[in-house]
């Protein structure tokens, strides 16, 4: 075995003085050393990982990664060397893999020689915060290659410093760009760091709500909110095999800042379409007890405010009225069909004067206590 050994780590020699050979010559290219490193961990596994090839490895590669990378703008072209930086990824980390967060791997030490430079360099002179397209697009393309300490790195020394710079020097006044659309996107990849951001918004915001009317709230919906639900509603794909449900409940999160007269007309737009997936189902050889449970699924999203109000309860009662004539029509109707429905109908009812009730509690309760 130790014959054996000696006659592998002299094999290995040999290709390495070869490849040596080829890079004094400058004739040594990425794919021609990948492939020469590649037959080695095949043939080689143990002695390649007991000789830390890879270390040697990444010290031939990364004067040739540096010639690929050389003038790359990342935010511009973020797909650049994907294939190459993915094939070396698996070269470097070796056959068992190396821990991807191990900030000391060869590489992880490629990656922060080469990969993050450019990062730097863009990220600094070129990308604006207030536009975070370009770097997520960067990040998300990079993704499965980033080790984690890289990511780190790049989200603590560019993009935090960029978007602590922009909030210091945010004016809710004069700004043309809500800052929700370059705040909000960070959140999956920032989480808790954007807690020290937070400060400064609130203390933004409550001086200029020392000059703020209610009135003006409404105007506020009408101009920035509004159109941008209406957009998700028209969006919005109504079926019963396969419904996404995510551009609805955006909408109905606005539910309770929104003035209730604004809010039916968003309603409205959705159950004309509910409504008409509704009559086409129905049209058919419907499968009542399908059809019945997903009345009931829409039923549950909507918020209890909205329920009380007697437009969606009549919207909704209509629905219950298409199935009830479809029932009518049949001329085989399932056992129990039409008494299932009656009593959904009779059920319905009774909740929503229970829902109404309950919606005008709070106001006769303010009213009493203004009368004392």
């Amino acid at each position: 075995m130790e014959e054996m050994q000696i006659d592998n780590v002299e094999e290995i020699v040999s290709v390495l003085d070869r490849i040596d050979h080829e890079n004094v010559l400058g004739t040594l290219t990425l794919d021609s050393l990948a492939t020469s490193f590649g037959d080695l961990t095949g043939q080689y596994a143990d002695e390649y990982k007991l000789c830390n090839l890879s270390l040697i490895a990444s010290s031939f590669a990364r004067p040739l990664f540096i010639r690929v990378f050389h003038g790359w703008n990342p935010l511009r072209n973020p797909t650049h060397g994907l294939e190459v930086i993915s094939l070396w990824k698996n070269l470097l980390q070796g056959e068992e893999r190396l821990d991807f967060s191990d900030a000391m791997s060869s590489y992880t030490q490629l990656l922060m020689e080469v990969v993050f430079p450019a990062v730097r360099i863009s990220g600094t002179n070129t990308w604006q915060a207030r536009d975070p397209e370009p770097m997520l697009r960067f990040l998300e393309s990079w993704e499965k290659l980033l080790p984690p300490s890289v990511l780190q790195t790049i989200l603590d020394n560019i993009v935090m410093p960029k978007l602590a710079a922009l909030v210091d020097s945010w004016e809710p006044r004069q700004e043309t760009i809500l800052i929700h659309s370059w705040v909000h996107p960070w959140l999956p990849l920032l989480g808790q760091k954007l807690e020290t951001l937070y400060h400064t918004i609130r203390n933004r915001l409550e001086s200029i709500l020392h000059d703020w009317h209610p009135a003006s709230w409404e105007k506020l919906m009408v101009r920035h909110i509004i159109p941008k639900l209406l957009a998700v509603i028209h969006e919005l794909q109504i079926n019963l095999a396969d419904q996404k449900l995510d551009k609805f409940k955006w909408v109905c999160t606005w539910a309770n800042a929104i003035p209730i007269h604004l809010m039916l007309h968003l309603m409205a737009l959705f159950f004309n379409k509910w409504q008409e997936v509704l009559y086409h189902r129905l049209c058919g050889t419907p499968n009542f007890d399908e059809v019945t449970k997903w009345y009931l699924g829409w039923k549950e999203l909507f918020p209890p405010g909205l329920l009380a109000d007697e437009h969606i309860r009549y919207r909704l009662n209509l629905g219950l009225d298409m199935m009830n004539q479809a029932v009518e029509v049949m001329k085989v109707v399932q056992p129990g069909l039409r008494e299932n429905i009656s009593y959904l109908r009779v059920l319905e009812q009774r909740q929503f004067e229970r829902a109404a009730a309950q919606a005008q509690r709070p106001s006769t309760q303010m009213n009493g206590i203004g009368g004392r």
